[in-house]
């Protein structure tokens, strides 16, 4: 998670240093967007603790797959299935997050410019 995030950060345009290179109306204007949305990964320097605080989120899923790690065979792929799960939701969810983010700033530039 502490590549994926970031990752996806910059595949949007939304790393704190992509941010940081923008004039100062737009960085304020992202800003403000990211801000409203109450998003916690956008443009965001991503650090341990704001993985800790995601997987909080998740952590019933967590406490499922540690519980399932003594059931053999069974337990390991249900583990690995959680996992993935886990990932999958957080990557998805970051990624709407995200393109939600420029959606509202294209329409924001668009009824700036009309």
């Amino acid at each position: 998670m502490m590549e994926l995030l970031p990752a996806i950060n910059r595949k949007f345009g939304l790393s704190p240093e992509q941010i940081d290179q923008l004039d100062a109306a737009s960085k304020a204007q992202i800003l403000v967007i990211i801000s409203s949305l109450g998003s916690k990964l956008v443009g965001k320097l991503i650090t341990k603790e704001v993985v800790a605080i995601l997987l909080k989120k998740i952590s019933t899923r967590v406490a499922v797959k540690s519980v399932t790690k003594f059931i053999p065979f069974v337990g390991q792929a249900v583990s690995a299935g959680i996992s993935f799960g886990a990932m999958k939701y957080l990557g998805n969810s970051h990624i709407d997050e995200c393109y939600e983010v420029c959606k509202r700033v294209i329409q924001k530039q668009q009824t700036e410019s009309a």
